[in-house]
């Protein structure tokens, strides 16, 4: 019998723009709604809530980022010939990430679509706050990317970046604390058991005190 191999790579990473925009229209729809004979102040009170649900997407992005880096990690390693080379072969060869296209790290996070399909279809039928949709909709945005920014950090701690806008961006953006940094990666190389999130490390103290705690990984 031949051994299944494991594929990431089933779903296009087309369908993740096509995610985008259905969440964004369910989102324009709530929010309209929403603002509809609104007051001042219930519209300074929904700003702050749109802010909430960016954090909040954010660090669900993180934390679910994490969770898939550890299965990755520790679940699919001794898997041979499986297509998610860089989640599992990025600890023995560093630099191999920085060999896959843009094209493939989409190409491996395109698998997760259902997630925030699920999440949109849930929120439609219990006709979810605009925030709760905003959240879902920057939730997908850095889960999608998540190995974008994984790749980004390897390329600046291997060749500090190659000075194109996108790495260029990258710094930016690590800079701000939005992705997580070359350093902050670095030592997840280091240590191996600390540092699993890799959109922004946001929920990497949670982790971290689970993985201790809990010596799960041990």
């Amino acid at each position: 019998m031949t051994e299944k191999k494991l594929d990431f790579s089933a779903v296009p990473p087309e369908i993740i723009p096509v995610v985008l925009c259905g969440l964004i229209i369910q989102y324009y729809v709530k929010l309209k709604s929403e603002m509809k004979d609104i007051t001042d102040m219930e519209l300074r009170v929904l700003m702050v809530k749109q802010v909430m649900g960016v954090v909040g997407g954010m660090y669900c992005a993180d934390l679910v980022s994490g969770i898939v880096h550890v299965i990755c990690d520790y679940f699919l390693d001794p898997i041979p010939e499986t297509d998610a080379k860089t989640f599992t072969g990025h600890h023995e060869k560093p630099k191999g990430i920085l060999n896959a296209s843009i094209y493939d790290v989409y190409s491996e996070i395109a698998s997760g679509s259902p997630l925030p399909i699920i999440i949109s279809l849930y929120q439609q039928m219990n006709d979810s706050p605009s925030e709760w949709i905003l959240g879902n909709i920057i939730f997908a945005s850095f889960a999608a990317s998540s190995q974008l920014i994984h790749r980004e950090t390897h390329n600046y701690n291997h060749n500090e970046g190659d000075g194109t806008a996108r790495t260029r961006l990258y710094g930016i953006l690590s800079g701000m604390g939005l992705v997580m940094s070359s350093d902050y990666h670095k030592v997840h190389h280091v240590a191996e058991k600390i540092n699993f999130p890799q959109v922004n490390g946001w929920s990497s103290p949670l982790m971290n005190f689970v993985v201790r705690t809990t010596g799960i990984l041990d």
